[in-house]
C-alpha cells in the first residue's frame, strides 16, 4: 500500500511543472548564482588609501583625543584606509586647489560634530 501511494504522489508531483521548477531547479540555480557571486569574497583585495588633508589648528590640538586617535588608526597599519596629511589652513587649501590627489579636507576647529568637508 505504501509503495502504491508513494508512486501515485510522485506521478502527481511530476505532472505539476511549476512544482518541479520551484522544488528542484530553482534551489540549484540559486545555489549556483550565489557560488559565482560570493566565491572570491575573501580573496585579498587592496584598496588605495584615500588622501585626506586635516588642518592642524586649535580644534585639532584641543580635541579630547578620540578624533585624532581615530584618524591615526585608519591611516596606519597594513591596509590603511586614508593617507593623512596634517598642515595649516593655507597648506590644506593649496592642496585642495592645486592637487587633484587631495579631494578631502577637514577643518576640526569649526565643530567636531560636523566638520566642513570639501570634495
Amino acid at each position: 500500500m505504501f509503495l502504491y501511494l508513494y508512486t501515485y504522489r510522485l506521478k502527481c508531483h511530476l505532472r505539476d511543472k511549476p512544482n518541479i521548477f520551484w522544488t528542484l531547479l530553482f534551489p540549484i540555480l540559486l545555489a549556483t548564482l550565489f557560488h559565482f557571486a560570493f566565491s572570491n569574497l575573501m580573496s585579498e583585495r587592496t584598496m588605495a588609501p584615500i588622501p585626506v588633508a586635516v588642518v592642524e589648528d586649535q580644534g585639532w590640538q584641543n580635541d579630547d583625543g578620540y578624533f585624532r586617535a581615530f584618524m591615526s588608526e585608519i591611516s596606519t597599519g597594513d591596509h590603511p584606509i586614508i593617507n593623512l596629511t596634517l598642515g595649516s589652513q593655507d597648506e590644506t587649501l593649496s592642496l585642495l586647489e592645486n592637487n587633484c590627489d587631495f579631494p578631502w579636507a577637514l577643518f576640526p576647529q569649526r565643530c567636531f560634530c560636523s566638520p566642513i568637508i570639501f570634495g
